[in-house]
């Protein structure tokens, strides 16, 4: 599970890295995922990033912590379908007409989580 667990890391680590410098193609991005197969895609890898931070947590820097971001990526991952697309969309469009210092705010907590989790389990693991 560490290495899942480093892989959705550093993806997002990227996304928010890429969002800070460039909000419009985060967006764009966002965008790709209104659609009932961007919620499936979505859903399922919410679930196994929640399911792979539940079952490294042990051997993770913070337990707690992973145990608490497990459940919230889980609540996340419900959260797409019981909104649907259309909601999803709004969801978005929305956020799209934020200022762009505020979406990179968005992605700022993305972009810490991200190193977060990366560094909880790369102190956490025996190589670490």
């Amino acid at each position: 599970m560490f290495i899942i667990v480093v892989i959705f890391s550093v993806a997002i680590i990227a996304i928010g890295a890429y969002g800070i410098s460039t909000p419009s193609g985060v967006l764009s991005l966002a965008r790709r995922f209104a659609s009932s197969s961007g919620i499936a895609l979505g859903f399922s890898l919410r679930v196994v990033f929640a399911t792979a931070l539940w079952l490294s947590a042990d051997a993770s820097a913070t337990p707690i912590a992973f145990r608490v971001l497990s459940i919230l990526t889980l609540i996340g991952a419900i959260a797409l379908p019981v909104m649907g697309v259309n909601r999803l969309t709004a969801f978005i469009t929305w956020w799209s007409d934020l200022p762009s210092w505020s979406i990179r705010i968005w992605l700022g907590f993305a972009l810490c989580f991200g190193l977060f989790t990366l560094g909880s389990s790369v102190l956490g693991s025996p190589a670490g």
